[in-house]
């Protein structure tokens, strides 16, 4: 197997989880194995895939969003990744939830600093209130977007999701 072989071979083994929030052991493993630059080369190709994977699937992202991702050829800025951080904190409700949000929050503060966690933390906590609180009335399909998707960005407009951050600050 060549270079290329093994690295989308690794690339599959990420994208048959879940989410990133599942990818820190396995890519701890490929960086021990093939080296940092493969494992950070690995890690690149997977979260692109990754958002090609949830712009053409089931996830009900919002065309504006939809189109921001795909125009920036699936590569995100600082404020987006963090929002997508944040979503996925927001939606993390499982028995390894707790393993993950720390590992979230340890790679979250080694790569952009404890201020910037705390407001994936901030806004994660805001997601979640949405997400939760039926005084705000979301309609069924609104909550089901809510509920699967990555980023709540789209739905700023939405009268119900108002309170959402509009972006990460």
């Amino acid at each position: 197997m060549d270079d290329i072989e093994i690295k989308n071979k690794l690339v599959d083994e990420l994208l048959a989880l879940p989410d990133p929030t599942y990818w820190f052991e396995i890519l701890g493993n490929i960086r021990q194995k093939f080296g940092k630059t493969t494992g950070d080369t690995v890690a690149m190709l997977a979260k692109r895939a990754w958002l090609k994977k949830i712009c053409h699937s089931y996830y009900p992202l919002h065309p504006v969003v939809k189109f921001k991702i795909q125009a920036q050829n699936y590569l995100l800025s600082e404020n987006q990744n963090l929002l997508i951080w944040s979503t996925l904190i927001a939606l993390m409700e499982n028995d390894s939830s707790d393993i993950r949000y720390q590992k979230c929050k340890k790679q979250i503060e080694k790569k952009y600093g404890e201020n910037a966690f705390l407001n994936v933390l901030s806004t994660a906590e805001k997601i979640k209130i949405i997400k939760l609180n039926k005084n705000y009335n979301i309609s069924k399909s609104l909550n089901i977007m809510a509920e699967k998707s990555i980023t709540f960005q789209g739905w700023m407009k939405d009268e119900y999701l108002s309170n959402l951050p509009k972006k990460f600050q």
